[in-house]
């Protein structure tokens, strides 16, 4: 049996040094939708595909942007492009793309990227 966990339990509740580096993201919209499209070359099952897609789709818009935490969808995209190399976080993405079909608001797609970026990014 899956046990789906409830994004919105962090609602606010992020803080620290992860969400400060998240948010000290400075980079152009361009880039981030250059790294974006990286990731699509290499994410291959069609859901992940799909909200990966839209992620990209919604730089700079409401869709990716987490009011209750104060942190953007595609910053931490940016982020975890560092690891697009790492088979392991790209399949770790890859499912926590695919388990956006429970809930792509922003806090879902921040969140389940958040996860992520928590499982391969090392913070002083």
């Amino acid at each position: 049996m899956t046990h789906l966990l409830n994004t919105h339990t962090y609602d606010g509740k992020l803080d620290g040094d992860f969400i400060k580096y998240i948010q000290n993201v400075s980079t152009s919209a361009d880039e981030i939708i250059t790294c974006g499209n990286e990731f699509l070359k290499r994410i291959t099952e069609p859901t992940a595909q799909k909200y990966l897609t839209s992620i990209i789709e919604g730089v700079n818009t409401a869709s990716n942007y987490d009011p209750s935490n104060n942190i953007r969808a595609e910053n931490i995209l940016y982020l975890l492009y560092q690891f697009i190399d790492n088979k392991d976080c790209l399949e770790t993405l890859e499912t926590q793309l695919i388990d956006m079909a429970t809930g792509a608001c922003p806090q879902g797609r921040t969140h389940r990227l958040f996860q992520v970026l928590m499982a391969y990014k090392i913070f002083d």
